[in-house]
C-alpha cells in the first residue's frame, strides 16, 4: 500500500469515521464518543505503510501505546485524540517496525479490516 497522494492531514481526518468497535482493542472501552480508542497498533501500522518511517511503542503501567516517525524525522500520534488532552509518559519507548510484534499486528484480523475499510473509504473521497 502506498500513499497515492494522501496527506497525513486526510489520512487523520478519515480515521474517526473507519473505527469502531470491531477493529478497537480494547472493545469493551470503545465509543462513539471516544472512536480512536484502542486504535494506535492497526493505525500506526497503516500510517507506515502509507508514509513509511518507523512505528515507535512505549508503556507506562497498562498503558501501552504505539506512534509513528515520519521519514522527516519528527514524531506523529495519530490517535493521541483519544487520551482527551492526557499527557502520556511513556517509560520504555522503542522502534518496533518489522519487528515480531508489528509482523502480528500487520497480520492480525482487526488491522486487515480496518485496512480494507480505509482502502474502501479512500475510494469515496478520489470519486
Amino acid at each position: 500500500m502506498t500513499s497515492d497522494k494522501i496527506t497525513p492531514r486526510v489520512f487523520e481526518a478519515i480515521l474517526p469515521r473507519i473505527c469502531d468497535r470491531d477493529t478497537a482493542f480494547d472493545s469493551k472501552s470503545w465509543s462513539l464518543e471516544n472512536p480512536l480508542w484502542g486504535h494506535c497498533a492497526i493505525i500506526s501500522v497503516l500510517a507506515q505503510n502509507l508514509f513509511g518511517g518507523d512505528i515507535l511503542f512505549g508503556k507506562n503501567g497498562d498503558v501501552r501505546h504505539y506512534w509513528n516517525r515520519m521519514t522527516n524525522g519528527l514524531e506523529k500520534d495519530f490517535t493521541i485524540a483519544q487520551f482527551r488532552g492526557r499527557q502520556l509518559k511513556l517509560s520504555s519507548v522503542r522502534r518496533v517496525t518489522n519487528s515480531l510484534q508489528h509482523l502480528r499486528i500487520k497480520g492480525s484480523k482487526r488491522y486487515k479490516l480496518f485496512a480494507s475499510r480505509f482502502t474502501k473509504e479512500m475510494a469515496e473521497v478520489r470519486s
